[in-house]
């Protein structure tokens, strides 16, 4: 095997010819995002020099570091062809599919697109996208004909605020990267978009656990073909024939070979439930609160267009939960510095509330935790 192919995956067809020429065998493709800096290709460059890849490896990825540092993670041919298989089963994708490629080709959102469609023989439609705002929705309108889409929910979310209306042609639409609030979810049903809400990782070539289409549920979806799942201290741990070869600088594998997440969750009759991270989860004077559950409750006040929610140290309590917001044209801001959801218990509203014009998001298009938590000092 030749050395890995270090490369910028821009939205080209010749990305899309890299990824499948790697899916054949005939080479390994480390990808590094189109606006990635001088100093992480250096790094790439300089990590391949120093491990070498397996053999059956097909592509070298780094995770989106949402959390903190990111990972490079290798995934086998083996693994993308699983993950293929078993995505284009549950959305039963097919080969007159035309699906639009708006997430990073770089992160397995956007790569595991080009890997489905060419298993399934579906059309990979590129057009690099435009910035969160009017300016995506815009995007996506110019392209009516296609028949999927893969969003990220602040993405879903633009689509909503432009009040743009599905294509008839449109099948499903497929929501993951970070979880999306059940209100969003709700009011994109409402409107008649074919939501399909997800779970996964790079370390699971992305999706390893969905919905239906356009199903309504209070889970995130079952796991898809021979994905297994288990709880272990409430934590969820996971196996797949999707899972990856290997992580860099880290051993997130068990014993018998299950794969361990930091993801909080309970099993239901409806699938699986996410509660968060356990790193994420804030302890103040005793009570245990899931980001999660409050940036949920406050998506549901009509004056908040997007949130996000952290702990922030306190001498006294331990922390204090604090929530960045951006607020609608024409909010009450008076009102919104002590907001109180009504299906929201007082020891879990936020004290503090700090706002701001826009979230920070990753190049993947996920909400960069890292920067939120800097955010709020």
């Amino acid at each position: 095997m030749p050395e890995p192919i270090v490369l910028r995956a821009t939205f080209e067809p010749s990305t899309v010819a890299a990824i499948l020429e790697a899916l054949g065998g005939e080479t390994q493709l480390a990808l590094l995002h189109p606006d990635a800096s001088a100093g992480e290709e250096h790094g790439l460059v300089e990590a391949l020099r120093s491990q070498r890849l397996d053999a059956d490896t097909m592509t070298l990825l780094s995770t989106s570091g949402s959390t903190g540092t990111p990972k490079r993670v290798e995934l086998s041919r083996r693994a993308w062809r699983a993950h293929a298989e078993a995505s284009v089963a549950h959305l039963e994708l097919r080969a007159d599919d035309r699906w639009l490629v708006t997430l990073p080709l770089a992160h397995t959102g956007g790569l595991s697109i080009v890997v489905r469609c060419h298993v399934a023989g579906a059309e990979v439609v590129l057009d690099a996208p435009a910035k969160l705002g009017p300016a995506f929705a815009r995007h996506v309108a110019s392209h009516a004909g296609v028949t999927r889409l893969s969003l990220v929910p602040a993405q879903l979310a633009c689509l909503l605020d432009a009040g743009l209306a599905p294509s008839r042609k449109l099948r499903s639409v497929l929501v993951g990267g970070q979880a999306a609030p059940p209100a969003l979810v709700t009011r994109a049903l409402d409107a008649g978009w074919p939501v399909v809400t997800s779970y996964g990782m790079t370390e699971t070539c992305g999706m390893c656990v969905a919905s239906a289409i356009g199903e309504r549920t209070a889970s995130v979806g079952r796991p898809l073909k021979d994905v297994g799942l288990r709880l272990v201290d409430d934590k969820l741990e996971l196996h797949s024939p999707a899972r990856a070869t290997r992580v860099h600088g880290a051993a997130p594998f068990t014993s018998d070979g299950w794969l361990r997440t930091q993801d909080r969750a309970t099993l239901t009759d409806a699938g699986l439930v996410l509660l968060g991270r356990a790193d994420d989860v804030i302890v103040s004077s005793g009570h245990k609160i899931d980001p999660l559950e409050v940036e949920a409750q406050l998506a549901t006040l009509p004056d908040v267009a997007a949130c996000a929610v952290f702990g922030t140290p306190h001498e006294v309590h331990g922390a204090t939960v604090t929530a960045l917001i951006v607020p609608r044209p024409g909010a009450d801001l008076e009102a919104l510095r002590h907001p109180a959801p009504p299906a929201l218990a007082a020891y879990k509203r936020p004290r503090r509330v700090i706002f701001v014009e826009a979230l920070p998001m990753l190049p993947s298009g996920k909400l960069d935790r890292a920067s939120v938590r800097r955010l709020g000092g």
